[in-house]
């Protein structure tokens, strides 16, 4: 439940985000997000049903065109680019510590 009420607040803030005036309610986002996330059952690459369903349904929830789209687009990018952050940092720090302890084991070879 955490991941999904943080999920929609990403996609909340993202209208912060690109100044969407009148910014939409948080139960509209909410509804929005819920059920325009069922076009993602729909098997299209680089998540298109989920981004259509999310913008048709805030559009048909009356939100601008223009703002529905950007805010959409900003929290799948949201959402791709921090994993690929934290994977990175993990990468890193998983290299360092192998590095480490094979320095160890050769090291320690009689």
């Amino acid at each position: 439940m955490a991941y999904l009420f943080f999920d929609i607040l990403v996609l909340w803030s993202a209208f912060l985000a690109v100044h969407t005036h009148p910014l939409p309610e948080f139960g509209v986002v909410v509804l929005a997000y819920i059920i325009g996330a069922l076009g993602g059952s729909i098997p299209l690459p680089a998540a298109v049903g989920t981004i259509g369903g999310m913008v048709g349904m805030l559009i048909l929830y009356g939100v601008a065109h223009g703002p529905a789209v950007a805010a959409v687009l900003l929290h799948q990018a949201i959402g791709l680019l921090v994993p690929v952050v934290g994977g990175g940092w993990s990468y890193l720090m998983l290299r360092r510590t192998l590095r480490t302890m094979s320095r160890q084991a050769r090291d320690t070879k009689p």
